[in-house]
Formats: C-alpha cells, sequence, structure tokens
C-alpha cells in the first residue's frame, strides 16, 4: 500500500502468508520510510513531458522492486514536479514522504502516484481508498501480472463532493470488499468447487476483476494492462454482473445514500490491523488512507 495514511484494513488480495520485513543495509527499521527522492530526480531530465516522467518513475519503482523484493513508491506533482520516491523495505506496504503527506489535501496537487506490487497484482481496496483525497489524480500500480492504474470515476467524484474524505474511503473499501465477497460466492463458487474455473488463477486476478467491477458502477475509471484471460470465462462474467448490480443498487441515484452507514462504518474505521498486499500506507502522523 502507498504511505502517508493511517492503518487499514486487511485488503481481499492479501496472500495468506506474509513475512515481516527484515532489516537492511540502509534501512535498520525495516518500519521506517527511506527517502530515494535524490536518486530517482537524478534519472529525470527537466526537458521531458510529463509522459515520459511517468514511465520514469514507473520504470524506477518496479526496478527497485525487482531487485529488492519490496515495495517502492514514487510520486508526481500535477507540474512534472518529483514530490517524494522511497520505500519502507517491506513487500506488502509502503509509505509516502512527509511532502507528499501535506499536499493530499491540496487539489491543486494533482498527484500521481506510482508503486510496484512485488507479488504481480493489480492495484488493492486501500489503494483505491488513497483517491478519496483530493490532492490526489491517479494511483498506478506495477506488477509481473501487469499494470494497472485508476483515478475516480463519475460516481466516486460524486461522493467525495458529498462527504468527508474518511466516509469516501470507508465507501470505497466497503464497495471493493462487498464485490469480492459477492464475487466469491454464487456461480463462481460452485464453478470452484466442479474445477470449471483455475481456481488458483482466479484468485490471483481477484484484485483486478474486483477494479474491473468498480470501473463498471462508475466509483473508479481504471486502465488494466494485463493479460487477465480469466474474466473471458461465462463464470467470472455472470459473477461481475450480479456483484455489480448489488453495488450499483447501493449507490443509488445518489453517491453513497444507497450504503448502510453501519455497514460502512465498521468497515472503515482506521485502527491498525495487517497491511494487505500491494497496499498503500500514509504515516501514523499523516493524515488516513
Amino acid at each position: 500500500p502507498l504511505g502517508g495514511a493511517p492503518n487499514v484494513t486487511q485488503s481481499p488480495e492479501t496472500p495468506a502468508a506474509q513475512t515481516e520485513p527484515q532489516p537492511t543495509s540502509d534501512n535498520p527499521d525495516p518500519r521506517e520510510y527511506v527517502d530515494r527522492w535524490s536518486d530517482l530526480r537524478a534519472l529525470m531530465p527537466d526537458n521531458v513531458d510529463m509522459n515520459t516522467r511517468i514511465d520514469i518513475a514507473d520504470e524506477w519503482v518496479e526496478t527497485q522492486g525487482a531487485n529488492t523484493g519490496h515495495e517502492y513508491i514514487a510520486v508526481l506533482a500535477g507540474d512534472g514536479s518529483l514530490m517524494g520516491a522511497g520505500t519502507t523495505s517491506s513487500r506488502n506496504s509502503v509509505d509516502m514522504s512527509a511532502a507528499v503527506i501535506d499536499r493530499l489535501d491540496d487539489p491543486d496537487a494533482r498527484m500521481i502516484v506510482t508503486h510496484n506490487h512485488p507479488t504481480g497484482r493489480a492495484l488493492s481496496t486501500q489503494d483505491i481508498a488513497m483517491l478519496a483525497y483530493p490532492g490526489l489524480a491517479s494511483v498506478r500500480a506495477r506488477g509481473s501480472g501487469g499494470n494497472s492504474e485508476a483515478s475516480l470515476g463519475v460516481e466516486g467524484r460524486k461522493l467525495v463532493s458529498e462527504r468527508s474524505v474518511e466516509y469516501a474511503q470507508a465507501v470505497l473499501r466497503y464497495a471493493a470488499d462487498k464485490i469480492g465477497r459477492n464475487l466469491q460466492t454464487g456461480p463462481l463458487f460452485g464453478a470452484a468447487i466442479r474445477g470449471d474455473i483455475d481456481t488458483p488463477r482466479v484468485e490471483f486476478y481477484m484484485p483486478d476483476i474486483i477494479m474491473r467491477v468498480l470501473n463498471d458502477v462508475g466509483l473508479i475509471d481504471y486502465s488494466p494492462q494485463n493479460l487477465n484471460e480469466t474474466v473471458k470465462s461465462p463464470y467470472i462474467i455472470a459473477a461481475m454482473r450480479a456483484a455489480a448490480k448489488d453495488i450499483a443498487d447501493r449507490i443509488g441515484s445518489t453517491a453513497g445514500k444507497g450504503f448502510d452507514d453501519a455497514d460502512v462504518r465498521r468497515s472503515s474505521s482506521l485502527r491498525d490491523e495487517p497491511r494487505g498486499d500491494g497496499e498503500v500506507q500514509s504515516r501514523t502522523q499523516g493524515p488516513p488512507t
């Protein structure tokens, strides 16, 4: 997960077994943010356009992650300036720098966050929840299973315009978690029991499938770049349609009004819990992600 916010609920794509981050030569305490801004800035010429800067940042986090097995983050402001780059030497989370945290509530920042997922999976629930901050324009994830990017969709923008950041984050997390639960029941569950689908492959791509459903209901605009052939399965298609209908019904005519406040708030408390794979975390002194 990306850093700069309080601890969050575990995302549905978290692997069953996780290991604690170990100390490294450049980071004796694996929970401390290691600033690598100068390293990435040295690779970024002044006279290149925004797309090139994004490509350089993407390649940097991917390369660093491949070399270490840890998550890395790079953040660009809307004007192309490099806001932050670093790691917390963890395989399943990464923090944001203080400079980035300070701009999370600034809509003029228009920050683009890119980070790597060592497991190769798509964006996580917590990554998507970060989009509730006015200062973030998009979140990107790089991994062996394909790259992915998301920004708020029509319903997501309506949601954050009408509710607090914390509540909007809660709705995004709740919707993603509910979709994940819905996908694993009904036709998909039966297909898995019968052996009609490749269950490990579906589990690997489940975060991507959840993001596709969030896109279908308008909460996010999602751009996957992967070879997820599982979405062509009639069982997956049926499960995605059912999950999308449930969330669309909850959204209703006004963003967020179709969600039950009690359910949303139960899923949203910003307490310490295990961090999910590929999630962005924010520093405890910063605003919640």
